[in-house]
Parts: structure tokens; sequence; C-alpha cells
């Protein structure tokens, strides 16, 4: 039998339940060793695979640190609206009580 083409494929976990094929496939030269070709393919494919996987964990990471932030902004912006209201309802109370703030404390000098 005569072999003058090699196929080589490979499955890569990309993780998160994914899952990437990837082969090459490559025409051998008269002459050419086909077990020396096939090892070249693999060693292609599994550069190939490696750089997919760098990749797609980059991605990955960067979402997941979006995703984190996101959610830091929301418990400050809550915490901040939180503390608005109490410093209204302390203001409040003190006016109530006859402190006369007017000249001392703007609406936007809230002390934080």
């Amino acid at each position: 039998m005569k072999i003058d083409r090699a196929y080589y494929q490979r499955v890569f976990n990309m993780g998160d339940y994914e899952n990437e094929l990837i082969g090459l496939e490559g025409e051998l030269s008269a002459g050419e060793d086909w077990a020396a070709g096939m090892e070249d393919l693999k060693n292609k494919v599994q550069l190939l695979g490696l750089e997919y996987a760098k990749d797609r964990n980059a991605d990955h990471d960067a979402s997941y640190r979006e995703y984190g932030a996101k959610a830091r902004l929301e418990r400050i912006n809550a915490d901040i609206a939180a503390a608005e209201a109490k410093w209204k309802t302390a203001l409040a109370f003190l006016e109530k009580m006859g402190v006369d703030f007017s000249d001392v404390v703007a609406q936007d000098d809230i002390p934080f």
C-alpha cells in the first residue's frame, strides 16, 4: 500500500464542557517517511490546540474579572445609597431638633 497523505486530529477540552476538534492533513513528499509526517502533524495540532486553549482561557478570565468588577460596583453603589439615606435621616432629625445647618452643610457636602 502506498501512503501519500497523512491526517491527524485531536479533541481538546476547552473547559466549561466545551471541546474543540482540531485536525491537519498533509501530503507526503516522495520518499518521505509517513511516521515522521504524522509526528510533524501531531506536533502542529498540539501547538494549535494549546494556542486555542490559551486564548479561550484569557477571554474567560477577562469576562470573569469584568463580572466580578460589576458585582463589586453594584455593592458599592448600594452601600452609597444606604449611607445617603442614613445621612438624610440624620440631617432631618437634627433639623427637627432645632439644629440649623443651612450655612454649614450643603446637600452635596456629604462627608464621605
